[in-house]
């Protein structure tokens, strides 16, 4: 079992621009800014339906002499319904082609649960007749592992690795594996904190991400969780450090060896969430974070009827 080739380009900042909920209207200013301010990651998915619009920007910032395309890193992942081992290099030429780059820099497979191919655009597919989710009852992970190794092989993909599995199904996709994941992206915030499957990751020399770094404010709110970024303590410690209480949070993240994919509202908070060098949380206060772990998990992808009965269901 081999690694994929370095990930030192991820940007020397460790903190990804998360691309979910950028509109086209939006990409072409947000992503300028993001270069100019020091992003240097870019995590999208084919799911997120806007690959063309952060192409597009991407690619006029290149054109202008902004940033090399060798020296940004570009993240999209294979969607549930394109899980099919012979799916996968389609749904990638797709996003390359949305994209408008000839490779990627990391490949994830976005969930573990696969579901039924009907358009390119339908991944949470309702089997008419039980008005359930209509699940993959064929398609088997580690084939599908091994055709994603098999697009690292061709050149289109520089690394691989998983979103949103749990330690058992790592386990037993590293156990046939010939090339192991590179990175690891689960959701992780303050309340969220993930201690196992971070110490899994590292003791196997896995880079872990986090989505949500925030604890996703909006969703939380929809679903009746306190804000992460509201919390009592973060705010002490804001005042303590003369920052933000989402500094104070993503700084927690990089300090606990988590790369943060942050997703941003404004252009002043694209502004201030890299802005996270000049202090660092104390051993002391990073203690006390801990101790805020409430294992409150927000995003279970469970909105459609039978999908926690999918034999991969990670949660």
């Amino acid at each position: 079992m081999s690694s994929s080739p370095s990930l030192s380009n991820q940007g020397t900042n460790k903190i990804g621009f998360g691309c979910y909920g950028v509109t086209e209207s939006q990409a072409n200013e947000w992503i300028r800014e993001a270069i100019i301010t020091g992003y240097r990651h870019f995590d999208c998915a084919f799911l997120y339906q806007n690959e063309s619009a952060i192409g597009k920007g991407l690619r006029k910032c290149i054109n202008q002499g902004l940033i090399r395309r060798e020296e940004i890193f570009i993240t999209s992942k294979l969607p549930m319904n394109g899980m099919d081992p012979t799916r996968v290099n389609y749904f990638l030429t797709k996003t390359l082609e949305n994209l408008d780059c000839d490779y990627l820099d990391l490949y994830l497979i976005h969930a573990p649960f696969c579901v039924k191919y009907i358009t390119d655009n339908q991944f949470y597919p309702v089997n008419p007749e039980s008005g359930r989710l209509d699940i993959d009852h064929t398609t088997n992970l580690n084939e599908t592992w091994k055709s994603m190794e098999q697009v690292v092989d061709s050149g289109l993909v520089r690394s691989i690795g998983l979103s949103n599995f749990n330690e058992n199904q790592m386990i037993d996709l590293m156990a046939s594996c010939e090339i192991k994941p590179s990175i690891v992206q689960n959701e992780t915030h303050v309340y969220f904190q993930q201690k196992s499957l971070r110490n899994f990751c590292h003791q196997n020399d896995i880079i872990y991400q986090s989505f949500a770094p925030l604890g996703s404010a909006k969703s939380a709110a929809i679903n009746g969780h306190d804000l992460v970024i509201e919390d009592a303590t973060i705010n002490q410690l804001a005042v303590k450090y003369q920052v933000s209480n989402s500094q104070i949070c993503l700084r927690w993240h990089q300090q606990s060896n988590i790369t943060p994919i942050v997703g941003f509202d404004s252009l002043q908070h694209i502004r201030e969430n890299i802005k996270l060098n000049h202090f660092t949380l104390s051993t002391d206060d990073l203690a006390i974070i801990s101790q805020l772990d409430r294992n409150e998990r927000i995003f279970y992808f469970d909105k459609v009827p039978g999908t926690r009965s999918h034999r991969y269901y990670p949660f």
